[in-house]
């Protein structure tokens, strides 16, 4: 007997269809494309169950004529490409003739479908890949197709689907990307009832991306244009003081198809080299437009990889582009602007970019309230310069706010800071409570010191900070010491420190991200949280924003009170105390990204990277100075505390090294 078999179609039919359909969103994309390529310019998706149960997309495209209906449903059966030759100039986003056989082979699907000089349209069932009926139909122009009860025939591939609110997001989100491809398209998707996504298709990409991403984030956006040998990119990028945390939205597109390009984020990562914190990407929508012969779309049965026959000069092409938008904002991106600086700024390149573009007339990319709130933090800096100028013993880096006092300063009814520092008997409420490290005084500046977080520290400060007047230190000061001695700080980062013959060296980071996160996890679910003084409206994907509000409760345990905004976004009413002094908004886009990314974590381990997120945004920032009151409460709690050893990330805290290995280093013993 022959060991090896022809399959039956029926079977090699379901093993084509897991190339191409492996989830609800595989079908919606495949059905887009089609009424994309049909010439449509309103689309309709609908989804019940996520996509698994109900799935219907209507387009008002040419339809399909009743003698082709049939082979529509045939495998490799294509209007897009003739003979090979075609693949080397291929135009349309469907051309395999693969998506209705495989569709169809593995769930029910109703067709109505009728042209424009056809009186009648045509009625087709096909179930599990077998015909069912075709008959004549009154319908408008165009086609409609209903796809039900996906992968009914095959329960081994219905195990691997995600939760119906999962799946829904991954439709959302394919549904986002084409939708961002075709601003002359209008698209609506429609979930459970509620329409969702909607773009109106006036043929301005700002538009799509208004709709489909929200204000916010058009809001951050530069137009970008260029072209070169051939070849063109046209779209937005985001103004570097607007980076995010992960690439999730960075949308690259070829000749309107999404894909990923890895060389395309290289690129654009080099063109912001050096405007953004490493660690952050921005965002972008950019479509390249390249001759087909150029790229290979024929690599996956997605189409989401593509090749390129020259990879250089997309990467070029990419870079150029973006700098080119980029020289247009011409602030100083290495330095954060503030005030009448950044608005300036902002207008500038608004000024200079609409001289280039076809921006219309009026319109403006930046707020009036983020210019107003940006004049109001530049006084606030003037007058607190001032005053650490005036009283520098007394001033206090405000950047480690679990244990720093916070100055209010009220400067209404003076014209300015000098007036106000001039006439005003200064004073200052610090709120103190002992616990967490806060201060609840009131006195004059001058009169009476901040805080005094050294007490225990008192003979070691006075080593460092004395001078001695009398010649030479004597030699009892070469003794080996058994409190830290504060030398200082290297490059706004480390701190440094003597002890017991040792030299210290402590990243001021890591150690207060462990402080942060080991306090967070000593009071799980039992923290008290901190109402924000405004509810901060953050606009998410549609993974992201599917996955918060799974764990809505998961979140409220773990301090945060966050609800559902709609379309796509949440509110966040309340943190954790002590994240006070993080930037909400990243922090919650990142704890966002990471409920997405991995949804079948546990509820520990959900948490766990919360509080990872957490304690890394509200961790005092490498690069920003401390003082010595704060450098000796850093060392004395890595000190006396085994458990901060490492940042949550697993980096080390404190390096130790000795006298012989200094002396070793400088020659001094072998």
């Amino acid at each position: 007997m022959p060991k090896i078999n022809v399959l039956p179609k029926s079977v090699a039919e379901l093993i084509a269809a897991g190339e191409v359909v492996e989830k609800p969103a595989s079908v919606v994309k495949e059905l887009l494309e089609n009424a994309i390529d049909s010439g449509a310019d309103k689309i309709t998706v609908e989804i019940n169950s996520g996509g698994i149960k109900y799935i219907r997309v209507t387009d008002n495209g040419c339809g399909i004529d009743r003698e082709d209906v049939r082979t529509a449903f045939l495998s490799h059966a294509t209007s897009k490409i003739k003979e090979s030759t075609d693949l080397n100039s291929i135009f349309t986003l469907g051309f395999r003739g693969e998506a209705l056989a495989s569709i169809a082979a593995v769930s029910r699907v109703n067709m109505l479908t009728r042209t424009a000089d056809s009186p009648v349209g045509t009625a087709y069932v096909i179930e599990g890949g077998q015909e069912v009926s075709i008959d004549d139909a009154g319908c408008p122009v165009g086609t409609t197709i209903i796809v039900r009860d996906l992968f009914y025939n095959t329960p081994a591939r219905m195990k691997f689907l995600k939760k119906d609110a999962t799946e829904a997001g991954y439709v959302q989100d394919i549904c986002l990307k084409i939708a961002l491809s075709h601003p002359h398209i209008s698209f609506r998707l429609i979930k459970d009832g509620k329409q969702v996504l909607f773009t109106p298709g006036d043929g301005k990409l700002i538009s799509a991306i208004h709709s489909a991403l929200g204000k916010e984030f058009a809001d951050t956006l530069i137009p970008l244009s260029y072209s070169f040998e051939g070849l063109s990119a046209e779209g937005y990028i985001s103004l570097p003081s607007f980076s995010r945390v992960n690439r999730n939205q960075q949308y690259f597109y070829i000749n309107g198809r999404f894909v990923k390009i890895p060389v395309g984020a290289s690129a654009l990562d080099t063109a912001y080299k050096n405007s953004i914190m490493v660690g952050k990407f921005p965002a972008c929508v950019i479509n390249i437009s390249i001759p087909p012969e150029t790229v290979d779309v024929n690599v996956h049965p997605a189409k989401t990889e593509v090749r390129f026959s020259d990879e250089k000069r997309i990467f070029s092409l990419v870079f150029h582009a973006a700098q080119s938008s980029l020289a247009k904002f011409d602030a100083p991106s290495s330095v954060a602007l503030s005030g009448d600086i950044a608005a300036k700024n902002k207008n500038a390149y608004k000024a200079n970019f609409i001289n280039e573009s076809k921006a219309e007339e009026g319109e403006d990319l930046f707020s009036r309230a983020a210019k107003e709130k940006t004049e109001t933090l530049a006084k606030m800096a003037e007058i607190e310069k001032r005053i650490e100028e005036k009283n520098p013993e007394d001033s206090l880096d405000k950047t480690l706010r679990l244990r720093t006092p916070t100055i209010a300063l009220d400067y209404k009814g003076y014209n300015n800071p000098d007036e106000f520092l001039l006439k005003s008997n200064t004073k200052a409420k610090i709120d103190y409570n002992k616990e967490n490290l806060r201060f609840e005084i009131s006195e004059d500046i001058k009169d009476e010191p901040l805080i005094d977080l050294t007490q225990k520290f008192e003979s070691a400060s006075k080593q460092v900070e004395t001078k001695n007047e009398n010649g030479p230190a004597p030699e009892k000061k070469a003794e080996i010491k058994d409190t830290p001695v504060i030398i200082g700080e290297a490059f706004n980062t480390y701190i440094i420190a003597e002890m017991k013959g040792k030299l210290l060296l402590i990243d001021k980071h890591a150690a207060h991200e462990r402080m942060i996160y080991n306090k967070l996890k000593e009071n799980l679910f039992g923290y008290s949280s901190q109402l924000l003084m405004s509810p901060v409206k953050i606009d998410l994907g549609p993974r992201e924003y599917n996955a918060v509000i799974d764990n809505l409760e998961l979140l409220k345990k773990a301090g945060f009170d966050v609800s559902d905004f709609g379309d796509g976004s949440v509110l966040v009413r309340s943190c954790p105390v002590d994240l006070l002094s993080a930037d909400i908004r990243e922090l919650f886009e990142e704890i966002a990204d990471n409920l997405a990314s991995r949804p079948n974590m546990i509820s520990s381990e959900k948490i766990d990277k919360i509080y990872h997120s957490a304690a890394c945004k509200s961790a005092i920032k490498s690069g920003k100075s401390i003082s010595k009151y704060e450098m000796a409460e850093i060392v004395d709690r890595v000190l006396n505390d085994n458990n901060i050893r490492y940042c949550p990330h697993g980096r080390p805290v404190m390096i130790e090294l000795t006298k012989n290995e200094l002396e070793k280093l400088f020659g001094r013993i072998q």
